[in-house]
């Protein structure tokens, strides 16, 4: 199961894809930003994302540093959620 959706903030567009692993029982969501790091500023890119990284409680950010691409992902599990197996009546 995937939903793949578009939000247009003050300056720039975000792509969110969530993809729910029934199997896995897990939900994924990333976050691939619309920018490449130039190549003269990879090395600070990484240096940034890891510092960013260093602070977050929930998620990351990975940095392809041959191409400067950036993109968030975080996994949350639902198994064994008092939701799970729930009837809606």
């Amino acid at each position: 199961m995937l939903i793949h959706f578009k939000a247009d903030g003050d300056d720039i567009t975000k792509d969110f894809i969530i993809v729910v692993d029934g199997e896995r029982q897990l939900v994924r969501v990333m976050l691939p930003m619309h920018f490449n790091v130039t190549e003269d500023k990879r090395v600070e890119g990484a240096i940034a994302t890891c510092m960013v990284n260093y602070r977050l409680s929930d998620g990351s950010f990975d940095y392809d540093v041959t191409g400067g691409k950036i993109a968030f992902r975080m996994t949350a599990s639902f198994r064994e959620s008092p939701w799970m197996g729930r009837s809606s009546t």
